[in-house]
């Protein structure tokens, strides 16, 4: 108990707006839980394999609340899983208002995985949701290591999630240097560079953990964005502002 007190009182001598906020989590996953079992979500979100990653309630409110306020006609997701279904839901509620149709475009590295998340998209949510498969391969961007994915789906995102893909999925190596080594290199996903320069006016991306490819997209995205971070639940988002 000591120890948990000390623990939490560096915490707050450390960073004191993180210590407060992490007060809310356990109120903030109750509120996520309300919040996806009265919009139905929840009704959607199907296991499949084992040994897959479970759902985080609070990451799929935020997802499903941000589609469903901000509307975006094109989606576009490097890695998928649960956030899929639950974006591919809010699409589906978007279009059942009388909105025009919105569509998620998901990418991912793992033929296996992308068959496990199809197999849990139910036949309500299908025509909201493709699913690519792409290699990703390394590259080299101003003297500085990161990869991308071979295979983009040709469509200019209102909304792209970077959650992908793991540093252990990138093909090739340069100079000797590579991601699947045990060196352990963080992903650097580069392919928001490549969509940069023709991205509509309020387009936003939100950057799920992966702190240092956040930082990697500071040092290299060139248009005026609006920046936020939550250290609490590691996630950034950058909203153009031109």
């Amino acid at each position: 108990m000591i120890s948990v007190l000390l623990r939490k009182a560096r915490t707050l001598m450390r960073d004191p707006q993180l210590a407060i906020a992490s007060q809310f989590v356990r109120g903030d996953k109750q509120r996520a839980r309300d919040y996806l079992a009265r919009e139905g979500v929840d009704a959607f979100l199907r296991s499949g394999r084992e040994e897959e990653i479970p759902p985080h309630p609070v990451d799929l409110w935020r997802l499903h609340r941000i589609v469903r306020e901000r509307r975006p006609q094109t989606i576009l997701e490097f890695g998928l899983g649960f956030s899929t279904i639950a974006m591919a839901h809010a699409l589906m509620r978007n279009a059942a208002d009388g909105c025009p149709a919105g569509h998620l475009w998901s990418v991912d590295t793992s033929a296996q995985w992308i068959a496990n998340t199809r197999a849990k998209i139910s036949p309500e949510l299908s025509p909201f949701v493709s699913l690519t498969y792409s290699r990703a391969v390394i590259a080299e961007i101003e003297g500085e290591l990161c990869h991308v994915y071979e295979n983009l789906p040709d469509v200019n995102p209102d909304l792209l999630l970077l959650d992908g893909p793991t540093p252990v999925d990138v093909q090739g190596s340069i100079r000797g240097l590579s991601f699947g080594s045990s060196a352990a290199r963080p992903p650097m996903a580069a392919d928001p560079l490549l969509l940069e320069s023709t991205l509509r006016d309020g387009f936003l991306m939100l950057v799920d953990g992966r702190i240092s490819n956040m930082r990697f997209l500071q040092r290299h995205l060139k248009r005026r964005y609006r920046f936020r971070r939550n250290r609490v639940y590691r996630y950034a988002s950058f909203e153009l502002l031109e």
